[in-house]
């Protein structure tokens, strides 16, 4: 309950830190949520994430 609000934008595309693979496949380059998936299909979804400390002090 609750996943598709995480990953997908009100439009219903899929949010722009999201990352989606099919077999390694990012399904940008597919045919994006419509991309069909078959039995032994290999989905993963991965945050992209930025951020971080510089070692400079201000």
């Amino acid at each position: 309950p609750g996943v598709k609000n995480r990953l997908l934008k009100e439009d219903g595309e899929i949010k722009s830190a999201i990352n989606v693979f099919v077999n390694e496949e990012d399904v940008k380059y597919l045919k994006g949520l419509d991309t069909e998936l078959k039995e032994g299909d290999e989905v993963q979804f991965i945050l992209a994430l930025a951020g971080g400390v510089s070692d400079e002090v201000r």
